[in-house]
């Protein structure tokens, strides 16, 4: 966009910009499917703790969702919105982090 308005285009709401339009398909249906089968998996995987951290990252996508509608309306969540992605990536590296800890300790070393 920055270098499509060095041009003098301008842009608006209505304005279609493939970049967002991604963001919006893979924040709204694509990335939350992905977390609900996560879940859904993880009562079945017996990891310890697997359900817990499972649960607090679909939560906190949850999270993101609602901050991106709020955003909408209310621009200065946008911000909130920014640094609840970080939070997002940081709970969704612990919980893949402990079920691979927990997936080493359950394999027997090989001699």
């Amino acid at each position: 966009m920055v270098h499509r308005t060095d041009d003098g285009v301008l842009y608006t709401k209505d304005t279609e910009n493939g970049g967002l339009a991604l963001h919006q398909v893979l924040g709204e249906m694509v990335i939350p499917l992905v977390a609900l089968a996560f879940l859904i998996v993880a009562f079945f995987a017996r990891i310890p703790g697997g359900v817990k951290w499972a649960a607090i990252t679909f939560g906190v996508l949850v999270l993101q969702i609602l901050l991106a509608y709020a955003g909408k309306a209310l621009p200065f969540v946008g911000v909130l919105h920014a640094i609840n992605a970080f939070a997002l990536a940081a709970v969704a590296s612990i919980a893949m982090r402990k079920a691979r800890l927990a997936g080493s300790a359950a394999q027997p070393v090989a001699a």
